[in-house]
């Protein structure tokens, strides 16, 4: 996820950074959109082949809640929205806002009882129609399939089986093979986010097509075990002060379909959790951050008040645009101690 050399670097100067007091400043009359994944034990990261951008270690999820709830006034998403239209955020204090994509089921496991504790509120953006079906998002099962596949197999056997599977899809073709596979001669680099890159810009048909019978090919199949929420465990949050958002019904880059089929998208995820007695926050959040102008306004046509993207910053810090409101992303490497954690809660990188 981050070049080993610049992961040395980072790390350098999360030290100095944290007891300087600069943190102190950085912060002031601004708010970091914190956005996690997962928050999973060690052995969960190793049973599943988790890529490590995304997630979080439950121990050092609970030092960064303990340290937000000492160093910051944190808010409800939705009344960052109220406050931003109000300008009652005050120049002296530090804010932030904590989120969820995607709504996977350790979210509940692991970080709704460090929430809990801390009387920290959090919204979780939910893809609803995984919520409560075994189903997976299609690159963490293409990282499940070479993560398991590797553990028992060789380099070249994994190869051999991505070229031979591809080679059976005629849509994608041998250029397709080339663009996904450059790295091939780089044994060190046959791995799943190097797939997943590859994967992103073409036809979701195709990708699951080809991650379907990849796993055929390779005899892995995770589809038994459910990683997403259930409505259940969903509705025990919102009675303890997590809120819901939407996240799309399908998951899908929005930027690559219809304006038709978005619009379903922004109002059919909103309409499933009101069918599960869950009330959504007014706040829309695009899958992998894609979104334009179409969009922007199709989610405040759709009554929406906000929505999230991907951009890297503090609330704040400079124009904001309400619908693309700038986000601060964590993952294990970046954030393994609470001085880590302090240097990307600054939105600086």
């Amino acid at each position: 996820m981050i070049g080993e050399l610049k992961l040395i670097a980072w790390r350098m100067l999360a030290g100095g950074y944290y007891y300087s007091g600069m943190p102190r400043i950085r912060h002031r009359g601004r708010v970091a959109i914190l956005t996690y994944h997962r928050v999973v034990s060690e052995s969960l990261v190793r049973e599943e082949h988790i890529q490590s951008g995304m997630y979080v270690l439950d121990r050092s999820f609970e030092d960064q809640m303990a340290y937000l709830k000492k160093q910051f006034t944190i808010l409800p998403l939705e009344r960052l929205v109220e406050t931003r239209q109000t300008g009652r955020l005050e120049q002296e204090r530090s804010y932030c806002v904590v989120t969820f994509d995607d709504g996977w089921r350790d979210n509940y496991q692991y970080a709704f009882p460090v929430l809990k504790k801390y009387g920290i509120p959090a919204t979780i953006f939910l893809a609803t129609d995984y919520i409560g079906t075994p189903n997976w998002f299609w690159p963490d099962r293409l990282a499940f399939v070479i993560g398991h596949a590797r553990v028992n197999k060789t380099v070249d056997a994994v190869q051999k089986a991505v070229n031979t599977v591809l080679g059976e899809i005629p849509e994608i073709g041998v250029e397709a093979t080339n663009r996904l596979l450059e790295r091939r001669n780089s044994k060190s680099q046959l791995d799943a986010d190097t797939l997943i890159e590859r994967c992103k810009d073409l036809d979701p048909e195709l990708i699951a097509r080809f991650v379907e019978r990849l796993g055929r090919a390779l005899r892995v199949d995770p589809s038994q075990k459910r990683v997403l929420l259930n409505w259940d465990e969903a509705r025990e949050m919102a009675s303890h002060g997590v809120t819901f958002g939407s996240h799309s019904c399908t998951h899908r880059i929005m930027t690559k379909v219809s304006l038709s089929e978005a619009e379903r998208e922004l109002t059919g995820s909103w309409q499933a959790m009101l069918q599960q007695g869950i009330k959504p926050v007014p706040i829309f959040c695009y899958p992998n951050g894609n979104c334009n102008q179409e969009l922007k306004d199709l989610a405040r046509k759709g009554g929406y008040l906000a929505a999230l993207g991907c951009k890297a910053g503090l609330v704040g810090d400079g124009p904001d645009d309400p619908f693309d409101f700038k986000r601060v992303g964590f993952h294990q490497d970046i954030s393994s101690s609470v001085s880590h954690f302090a240097l990307a809660m600054s939105g600086l990188r």
